[in-house]
């Protein structure tokens, strides 16, 4: 999903809950932030092949995106899916455990937690598989002899 769209949910989310449910300004924005910059595993992406333009990058994931939504459904299982760090149960679990340690990461498992709920009713309207937004040590796997798009 475009960042300008998890922007604005992450928004009317976070205000909600200052709003109606009494979180603090800094929980909220807290919330807010990171269901923002999980998105940062997409740049990651691109750092690791030594391209840091975030500009640049942006533009080529819109291409690569493009790309792959203009093959078939079918087409498309053929080819490797992009593994984004942040956007599995793992990285779920490991908040999830940590807010029992400190409510810092309790506030970032909620944004996480709106991030990916908006990513998979994204999934569900193009049809994709949802596990790809559930588990990237799946995503690993299933890439298993697959070609890169």
């Amino acid at each position: 999903m475009l960042p300008k769209y998890h922007i604005l949910f992450g928004f009317v989310f976070s205000y909600i809950l200052i709003l109606f449910f009494h979180f603090t300004l800094f929980s909220g924005i807290i919330i807010f932030l990171s269901s923002v910059l999980i998105d940062f595993d997409h740049y990651l992406i691109y750092a690791m092949k030594g391209k840091f333009n975030l500009i640049k990058n942006y533009k080529e994931h819109k291409t690569w995106t493009a790309k792959r939504e203009s093959l078939s459904i079918n087409e498309r299982k053929k080819y490797k899916k992009q593994i984004f760090l942040f956007h599995g149960v793992e990285t779920y679990l490991l908040f999830f455990i940590l807010s029992f340690i400190h409510p810092l990461f309790l506030y970032i498992f909620l944004g996480i937690m709106l991030h990916i709920i908006v990513d998979l009713f994204e999934l569900i309207y193009k049809k994709e598989p949802l596990c790809w937004k559930l588990s990237q040590l799946f995503v690993y796997i299933t890439n298993k002899n697959k070609k890169n798009l």
